[in-house]
């Protein structure tokens, strides 16, 4: 319920009350007796703790929840951990990038893609997304074109509009900023705002289910 409670507070962006939430889950975890289901639990809130500091540019703390995780995911045994890892690597390459280290943001972000192709989970459009955003600071435009055109085309599925929302608005940007080609750049506008409507029609409901787990919180 301390879980359900960090992230409900995080999507009305109380960001405060989402970490204080989240270090009672953690806490609740350090008293699990099962190892491995401890080291889990443990993992997800060193996650759901890095997110929170992610989104407060609170980066050496975001660094240290980091380190915490890849030193979690070491100790688990007898269960693939590989997907684990892949978010990992994709958060390592998001910090990377606030830092303005592009090379090494670019080398996380292509381990977490290779982990999350040999799963056949290779739909995390936050990957695509941040090595397009560490090729673009490299000045390598094609490369970070192609990237985001083939996620959009070939891995993101039609319903998860809020990648697809992303990628597009992020490429009708490239071709915008560089003068590339105006009609591509108008075409993904469009589509951008076809997957934003689904999002819009969508959000109440969620916002709703948030604020439920808030108020039954305060009975």
């Amino acid at each position: 319920i301390h879980k359900q409670r960090g992230i409900a507070y995080e999507m009305l962006n109380i960001e405060e009350s989402a970490l204080q939430k989240c270090h009672k889950q953690l806490k609740l975890s350090q008293s699990i007796k099962d190892k491995n289901q401890q080291l889990l639990s443990i993992l997800n809130s060193y996650q759901n703790i890095g997110n929170t500091y992610y989104k407060l540019n609170q980066k050496d703390s975001l660094l240290h929840y980091l380190h915490l995780q890849q030193k979690t995911i070491a100790k688990i045994q007898g269960k693939d951990i590989s997907k684990l890892q892949s978010i990992i690597y994709q958060k390592l390459g998001e910090y990377y990038l606030l830092s303005n280290e592009f090379g090494r943001a670019e080398h996380y972000f292509n381990k977490a893609l290779k982990l999350s192709k040999e799963n056949n989970d290779p739909s995390n459009y936050r990957i695509y997304l941040g090595l397009a955003n560490a090729l673009l600071n490299k000045s390598e435009i094609s490369a970070a074109i192609n990237i985001l055109e083939n996620a959009a085309s070939n891995v993101i599925q039609p319903s998860d509009n809020i990648a697809l929302y992303n990628i597009y608005t992020k490429l009708s940007n490239i071709y915008l900023e560089e003068n590339l080609d105006l009609k591509k750049a108008n075409n993904y506008i469009l589509k951008a705002k076809e997957s934003k409507d689904q999002i819009d029609k969508n959000k109440i409901n969620a916002i709703d289910q948030a604020t439920k787990i808030i108020l039954k919180e305060k009975e």
